[in-house]
């Protein structure tokens, strides 16, 4: 049983408290000091001058964002004029707090047309690319994407799709023409054709009275009717979003309508970066961009390669290839396990 004579004693004022909470603090007992400043907020929860010391002894502890919290709570409770005037010295030396990154919905994954298995599905999923304007290049990455420079393009339409398996079958069939040899994973009909060369891919167009964009027409969809993205989907490199083996190893293709590892762009384009590189109409030449038209343009005259863009399931090594402004090229009568095409109109 508590002594009579300790319930009959009087509890510490509040006043006293404070002036013991300072000397203890002036004598660097801050731990101690602390335990007295939780006393007085006990005492006088709504007196600022509790807060306003655990949030001193905060501060010379190292504890920030304890300090920052006390002294915030204690610039609200009405302090004495001195007092506020001290808080809010106090407050000003902190950083700015960072804005807290906004919830965002986890994105649906992508609901894709099924894959064009035969030319006339390739066609009927050909998608209008508006006529517009666009800074083509990319300074900051090699020195055949300089100069950045204005190109301006006639509408026309580009496959939703790099072309399948299955369509590259149906012409082969259609012009008694033999398969080339297939990769190592085999033939199969939803993955995007590779293994041809560009003049077999410009014959499957010409057999399609279809022809192969142009590299300033690639570039131009990619984007997507954004304004200058880095990347189809923005300005940073997302894996998650293509099919590459940047973050993890790849063996082979993917199908070219599937619900992951793939972005899908405004204009309804998927696989602009990624799954496989793709043969444009152009020669390659290094120094082209320094004296294009701005209208239209058609690449080089002449040249010993043509153009390739996108990427594919086997890049790695780097991811400036992805980018919308990434340039590759090949010999035309080059084949590669990572090299496909799309067709336009």
């Amino acid at each position: 049983m508590m002594p009579l004579l300790a319930i009959l004693q009087p509890a510490e004022s509040f006043p006293a408290l404070l002036k013991r909470i300072e000397q203890l603090a002036v004598a660097g007992k801050l731990d101690a000091a602390a335990v007295e400043a939780r006393k007085a907020i006990a005492l006088q929860p709504r007196a600022p001058e509790g807060h306003y010391w655990l949030g001193r002894i905060a501060l010379r502890q190292g504890k920030v964002g304890e300090a920052r919290a006390s002294l915030t709570r204690a610039s609200t409770l009405k302090p004495a004029p001195a007092l506020a005037k001290t808080l809010q010295e106090l407050l000003d030396k902190f950083p700015a707090e960072p804005k807290p990154e906004p919830i965002r919905p986890t994105p649906p994954k992508p609901t894709l047309p099924p894959a064009p298995l035969t030319l006339a599905d390739y066609k009927a999923q050909l998608v209008s690319i508006p006529a517009g304007s666009f800074m083509m290049g990319s300074p900051d990455t090699a020195p055949d994407r300089a100069p950045v420079h204005k190109v301006t393009l006639a509408a026309f339409k580009l496959g939703r799709t790099p072309v399948t398996v299955a369509v590259f079958q149906e012409f082969c069939k259609a012009t008694s023409r033999k398969m080339p040899d297939p990769p190592a994973w085999g033939w199969t009909a939803d993955h995007p054709m590779v293994n041809m060369s560009w003049e077999e891919a410009k014959a499957l167009a010409d057999w399609a009275k279809l022809r192969l964009p142009t590299e300033a027409e690639w570039e131009y969809a990619a984007q997507g009717g954004e304004a200058a993205p880095i990347f189809p989907w923005g300005d940073t490199y997302k894996d998650e979003l293509s099919w590459s083996s940047v973050s993890q190893q790849r063996d082979k293709t993917a199908p070219v309508s599937r619900t992951e590892h793939v972005f899908v762009n405004g204009y309804g384009l998927s696989d602009m970066a990624g799954n496989v590189f793709q043969w444009c109409a152009d020669w390659y030449g290094a120094k082209y961009y320094a004296s294009s038209p701005e209208e239209n343009p058609t690449g080089a005259a002449t040249g010993t390669d043509r153009i390739l863009r996108g990427a594919s399931w086997y890049s790695y090594t780097t991811v400036t290839s992805f980018r919308c402004a990434g340039r590759a090229w090949s010999h035309p009568a080059g084949r590669g396990d990572s090299d496909g095409f799309r067709l336009a109109q």
